[in-house]
């Protein structure tokens, strides 16, 4: 064989060495950047997680203080009327925003609550506070009538709850932004991978600034809900 044959063989063994190469590197960089995407979408469902529980259950303090404060107007207002009626079930007016459950003496009221949750509920005659109920997804807030003296507990109003009710809005909000912050992720990642040049940081810019921007909305959202209960709520009393 001469030289230049020689020569030729060699430089296409180069050739497909270096291609051979070339071809290797993607698959650990695709590795590299399937890493990533999956940590960013870990990251993503934590934070909807974590703000979809900060909401709900600040949904859920509204709801229960409302309902509390709605069962004591309802006592105060029917008094000794409400445990001497013989169904345990009240009437609903157009004053009430709940439903009220039961109204009775506490053998019918728990009896009335109890099925109402699918299941016994607690003692009425606990404590003396309101109660929150809770089986699944109902939720019943009980409130104690008490004697002419004040002294026992004879009887019980409870009333449904509703803290699922204005999710919707928020939710929602929360799935939009999660899913819109994977998607410009994602892009961004395989943007960084591609081209060395542009900067890691800059590129997760947008899906950062998206789950900000929807974090201040739920804070604006919960504020107004908050604001709205605690104009609608008696101030509270200073304890010396």
């Amino acid at each position: 064989m001469s030289d230049t044959a020689r020569t030729t063989a060699s430089g296409r063994t180069s050739d497909r060495t270096s291609g051979r190469a070339s071809t290797t590197a993607p698959p650990t960089s695709r590795t590299v950047t399937g890493g990533a995407v999956r940590w960013i979408v870990g990251a993503c469902v934590m934070w909807a997680l974590v703000s979809a529980g900060i909401v709900a259950r600040t949904a859920a303090n509204v709801e229960y203080a409302l309902a509390a404060h709605e069962g004591r107007a309802l006592v105060a207002r029917e008094g000794r009327a409400l445990v001497a009626r013989a169904d345990s079930v009240a009437p609903s007016t157009s004053a009430r925003s709940r439903r009220v459950i039961a109204s009775a003496p506490l053998p019918e009221a728990h009896a009335a609550l109890s099925r109402f949750l699918g299941r016994p509920a607690r003692p009425l005659d606990a404590q003396d506070r309101a109660l929150v109920h809770a089986a699944w997804w109902r939720r019943a807030v009980s409130l104690p009538i008490k004697d002419r003296d004040e002294w026992e507990i004879i009887g019980a109003v409870a009333l449904e709850a509703s803290p699922w009710r204005p999710l919707g809005l928020p939710l929602a909000l929360v799935a939009v932004a999660a899913l819109l912050a994977i998607g410009l992720a994602r892009r961004a990642v395989s943007r960084a991978a591609g081209d060395r040049a542009v900067s890691p940081a800059l590129a997760l810019a947008p899906p950062l600034s998206v789950l900000a921007t929807c974090s201040l909305g739920l804070v604006l959202l919960v504020r107004g809900s908050v604001e709205r209960a605690q104009a609608l709520l008696p101030p509270a009393t200073a304890i010396a």
